[in-house]
């Protein structure tokens, strides 16, 4: 349930324009571990929706971009 919830406050949170919140809920959770056993569809939809919003700010191009981002957050 815990999962579920971070999961929902990162979209919430992307959606309203705290990308860092977004990404703080996101490392909370720690996506890259979560195991994808016997879970139901709509936790998987959730978990390819934290991807969506994970992969821009952590592919190699898009890495100076939120470096950047950050850095202007908190001038």
């Amino acid at each position: 349930m815990k999962q579920e919830i971070l999961m929902l406050l990162a979209k919430i949170r992307y959606a309203v324009g705290d990308h860092q919140g977004a990404l703080d809920r996101l490392e909370e959770l720690n996506l890259d571990s979560l195991p994808l056993g016997d879970i139901s569809s709509r936790k998987m939809k959730l978990i390819g929706e934290c991807f969506a919003i994970k992969g821009p700010f952590f592919n190699s191009t898009s890495y100076i971009f939120r470096i950047q981002f950050i850095q202007k957050q908190y001038s």
